[in-house]
């Protein structure tokens, strides 16, 4: 009898929810699809986010490239234009595409390792700007001369390097590019003793890789070279620059450190093919 009893009062339960069901829907149905539209549009914008997230990351990537297109070309020489104009053009046309491009990785991403190679390729880009040969006719014609002095853009790497040093001390492959780039910068100086430190600091960092470990290792011996005074005989006149360093396109006041420095810089600044540990 009892549970008879339960079973009634259960059913009349029901019958009156559902009976005050359409009144319950009219009191919280909009508030319902309120919150079923706002959750359908928060995954949506979460989706679009993700989304706009890749596509940024996927343009800086593509402006990283561009920037190590323009250094690299810039880096192997404009002999083939023979008019004077034409490469002065050609290096401004270089120097503004990697400019912008690395500004662009860095408007587009917040990705750390993305930014420290973005602020590596401004140093290299800026330290092959300073060690560009001079063009012919550029002493009596300014408009063959890039914007800044040499001195200037050897200081404009030199800050693009230490910014990573300073901000991305983690990232040890920037890191060791870095360093490498600073010591180039001090074998162009003549400042033997702060190229040193730099290469010791990648051959001391035990998660550097072992390939950058033996590159620092083998600069180091040759910048013990470097140092070695040329003894070439008892001469009259001075040999030609060319004849003691082939590979030399520095002026005479640097004559030994323009080839090896040349060597660091493009051998670790790539960021698209990290060696194997």
């Amino acid at each position: 009898m009892k549970s008879q009893r339960r079973r009634q009062l259960k059913t009349n339960v029901l019958a009156q929810q559902i009976e005050h069901a359409p009144d319950l829907l009219k009191q919280y149905g909009g508030k319902i699809l309120l919150l079923i539209v706002v959750a359908a549009l928060a995954s949506i914008l979460v989706r679009r986010i993700i989304s706009s997230r890749q596509e940024a990351q996927r343009t800086a990537r593509s402006q990283l490239a561009i920037a190590r297109d323009s250094i690299n070309e810039l880096s192997r020489g404009d002999a083939q234009f023979f008019d004077p104009e034409s490469r002065a053009a050609n290096r401004r046309r270089l120097s503004l595409d990697a400019q912008n491009a690395i500004r662009a990785v860095r408007e587009n991403t917040s990705d750390t390792t993305l930014l420290a190679e973005a602020s590596i390729a401004d140093g290299d880009l800026n330290w092959h700007l300073a060690n560009l040969p001079p063009i012919p006719g550029s002493a009596t014609r300014s408009s063959l001369n890039l914007p800044e002095t040499p001195d200037a853009y050897l200081k404009r790497a030199q800050d693009a390097y230490q910014f990573v040093l300073n901000n991305y001390p983690d990232d040890h492959f920037a890191a060791a590019a870095a360093h490498f780039g600073l010591a180039a910068i001090a074998e162009d100086r003549n400042d033997w003793n702060t190229a040193q430190s730099h290469y010791n600091a990648v051959i001391n960092d035990p998660a550097a890789y072992e390939s950058y470990k033996t590159i620092a290792r083998e600069r180091l011996d040759r910048l013990a070279e470097i140092q070695k005074p040329v003894f070439v005989g008892a001469v009259t006149t001075r040999p030609m620059l060319e004849d003691l360093f082939p590979a030399t396109t520095h002026a005479a006041s640097q004559p030994s450190t323009q080839a090896a420095t040349r060597s660091a810089t493009q051998a670790i600044s790539q960021p698209a093919t990290k060696p194997a540990r």
